[in-house]
C-alpha cells in the first residue's frame, strides 16, 4: 500500500472568559478545522474530540458546514483531535490532526489543520510463492497464489485492477531502474494481468477478499495434502488460451472467472520466483490506448538486449510488497510504494506464506478484520501457514 502525508499542526488561540453559570464555569471553545492541502474536504463528516487529559472525560461533536465544531466544557487542561476518512477512485483519503495539551481556562478558539493521507482501498494481503512438498517429498510449485483485500470501510472495484510481478525477478539482481528521480516507474516483469469489468461490475465489499493464481485448480489431488485447492467458485485465473503459457491449466472453477492478458513479453510461464518476488496492483490513470503505445521500456544497462518492461508510474500503484529470502536483498519497489521487506526465509517447498498483521484496534473500530497499512512489509507483514486450503 502507498502512503503520502500533507500538511502541518497549527495552533490558534484567541482568549475570551468562560461563561458563569450555576457557580460552575464552562468555557466556549469553538474547534475550527481546515486543511491546507485539500481545500475540498467535507467538513460536516469531521468527527472531533475533546478530551480532558486530567480527568479523563471524553466529548465529541461533528463540525457544521463552515468547518467548526463548538464545546462547552469545565476548565482543564484539553486535547483535541479531529478525523474523517473518505473514499474516491478505490483511494482512502484519511483527514485527521491534533492538538497537544492546551490550557483551557477562558473562553478560546483552536485551529486544527487536517493532515491528509492517501491509502488504498485495495491491498495485497497475502502471498504464496514458496510452495510446498508434494506427495513424493519433491518441491510442488504451481499453486501459487495472492489474496487482494478490501481494507476500507466502502465497496471497492475491482474493474480494470491489474497485477503484476516485478523485474528483476529476483532480489539477488540490483534493479537498474533503482533511481526514481530518473525512472518514475516500477518495471513490471514478463506479463500483467487486469480485471475485466467496465467500472462497476466487479465490486469488493468491505473486508472480503479474492484470490488471483496463475493455475486455479485443486493442487491437493493425488495425495498433495500438503497444497491448497485454488479450483473453488470466486477465484481468478491469470490464464490466456492464446498466451503460449507452460506450466499452466485452464481454470477449473466453477464460474471461470480469468484476468485479461494485459501485456506479455517473452516469458512463458507467469510463475514468480519461489524465493524473493515482488508484486505490485495499479490501475491505468490515463487514455488506454496512449498508454499501452509508450509504456513499454528496454533495461538502461542492457540497451541491446530486446526484453521489454512495462513501466507502471509509480503514482499509479495501489499497493506493492517487496519479499526477500536469505540471499541479496536489493530494493525492487521505491519507498513510496513499500518503505521496506518481508524477509521469508523459509525456503522453497516450505509451504510458507507472507500475510499482512491484522490492525486490533482499527478492526474494532471497523466491525471486520483491518490489516496494518503502513506502507512498510517490514512492520506490515509477517510469516506464516495459508489462510486458505
Amino acid at each position: 500500500m502507498k502512503l503520502k502525508l500533507f500538511g502541518l499542526l497549527m495552533l490558534t488561540l484567541f482568549v475570551s472568559s468562560c461563561n458563569d453559570d450555576d457557580d460552575v464555569d464552562f468555557c466556549t471553545v469553538h474547534v475550527n478545522l481546515f486543511s491546507s492541502t485539500n481545500s475540498v474536504f467535507n467538513p460536516e463528516k469531521v468527527k472531533v474530540v475533546a478530551t480532558n487529559v486530567q480527568q479523563g472525560q471524553v466529548w465529541s461533536a461533528y463540525a457544521d458546514q463552515t468547518g467548526v465544531a463548538k464545546f462547552e466544557v469545565e476548565p482543564g487542561m484539553y486535547s483535541f483531535s479531529a478525523q474523517y476518512t473518505e473514499t474516491k477512485n478505490n483511494l482512502v483519503m484519511n483527514f485527521s490532526g491534533s492538538v497537544g495539551e492546551t490550557a483551557v481556562y477562558e473562553s478560546l478558539q483552536v485551529t486544527i489543520d487536517l493532515k491528509e493521507s492517501l491509502s488504498s482501498q485495495l491491498i495485497i494481503k497475502e502471498i504464496y510463492y514458496n510452495g510446498c512438498k508434494g506427495a513424493d517429498n519433491k518441491n510442488y510449485l504451481n499453486d501459487q497464489y495472492l489474496i487482494i483485500y478490501n481494507n476500507s470501510t466502502d465497496t471497492a472495484y475491482l474493474d480494470s485492477l491489474c497485477v503484476a510481478h516485478v523485474y528483476p525477478s529476483r532480489s539477488t539482481n540490483p534493479s537498474a531502474f533503482a533511481d526514481n528521480s530518473k525512472y518514475p516507474f516500477v518495471p513490471a516483469f514478463n506479463f500483467a494481468w487486469m480485471f475485466p469489468g467496465n467500472g462497476h461490475e466487479y465490486p469488493l465489499l468491505p473486508g472480503h477478499q479474492v484470490v488471483v493464481a496463475p493455475n486455479c485448480v485443486d493442487h491437493t489431488v493425488d495425495g498433495n495434502t500438503n497444497s491448497v485447492d485454488l479450483s473453488k467458485a470466486g477465484y481468478w485465473a491469470c490464464y490466456s488460451d492464446d498466451a503460449g503459457l507452460t506450466k499452466q491449466s485452464a481454470p477449473a472453477t466453477p464460474d471461470k472467472l480469468t484476468l485479461n492478458l494485459l501485456w506479455k513479453d517473452k516469458g512463458t510461464s507467469c510463475l514468480s520466483s519461489t524465493l524473493d518476488p515482488a508484486f505490485i496492483i495499479w490501475k491505468i490513470q490515463d487514455n488506454f490506448d496512449n498508454f499501452m503505445a509508450t509504456c513499454l521500456v528496454k533495461n538502461p544497462d542492457q540497451p541491446k538486449a530486446d526484453n521489454l518492461y512495462m513501466a507502471v508510474p509509480i503514482d499509479w500503484i495501489y499497493d506493492g510488497v517487496e519479499c526477500f529470502d536469505k540471499s541479496g536483498r536489493n530494493k525492487r519497489l521505491p519507498s513510496v510504494v513499500d518503505n521496506g521487506s518481508i524477509i521469508n526465509e523459509s525456503g522453497v517447498g516450505s509451504g510458507s506464506v507472507v500475510t499482512r498483521k491484522a490492525d486490533a484496534e482499527a478492526s474494532a473500530a471497523a466491525g471486520f478484520t483491518v490489516y496494518a497499512d503502513t506502507n512498510n512489509s517490514s512492520d506490515d507483514f509477517t510469516v506464516g501457514t495459508p489462510s486458505i486450503k
